[in-house]
């Protein structure tokens, strides 16, 4: 076999003899028409299996959210606004996340409450104001999760950031 083979032979079995593991299997992601989502922009919802959320502080003491192997459902409902053409620092986006145990049948949780499920808010943009992740305090949630299917109503309100996502009313299959 010339040489020039044998150096591709090993090149393709190099690449395909390591591979990483991959990381939080089985994730659902739907996106979501407009009837639930803000005017102006598409929404997502993901629920990744497995996983569980953590709340980090940085050096300066922002918060930001890691999602790591775990045994929980970790939810992430995602807003991005559809972006000027034409505009480079134009991208705007909001993102709620959540953590429940899959084996919890129905939640109903209310004000500072909403932290026993870490429930996050974030603001990602090149705003002048506020943006960064903020821990939800302010509303309520209620989940019924039956047969793979959440059924997920919620209200929140951050005192003095804006933001376009308050409200959450899903049925998603998992």
């Amino acid at each position: 076999m010339p040489l020039f083979y044998v150096s591709i032979l090993i090149g393709v079995m190099q690449l395909t003899s390591c591979s990483a593991k991959p990381k939080l299997t089985n994730d659902a992601k739907y996106y979501l028409s407009d009837i639930n989502c803000p005017e102006g922009g598409d929404c997502v919802f993901e629920v990744k299996k497995n996983a569980t959320l953590q709340i980090k502080q940085d050096d300066f003491g922002k918060l930001y959210p890691t999602i790591e192997e775990g045994s929980q459902l970790v939810i992430l409902y995602t807003f991005s606004k559809k972006q000027e053409k034409g505009k480079a620092d134009g991208h705007y986006k909001e993102m709620v996340y959540f953590e429940i145990n899959p084996k919890t049948k129905h939640l109903s949780l209310k004000d500072k409450q909403l932290q026993n499920i870490k429930m996050l808010y974030g603001r990602i943009c090149f705003c002048k104001d506020f943006h960064g992740y903020f821990l939800i305090n302010h509303g309520y949630l209620n989940l019924f999760n039956s047969n793979r299917q959440l059924n997920i109503r919620s209200n929140f309100e951050l005192p003095k950031i804006p933001h376009k996502i308050n409200t959450i009313n899903e049925s998603i299959k998992y």
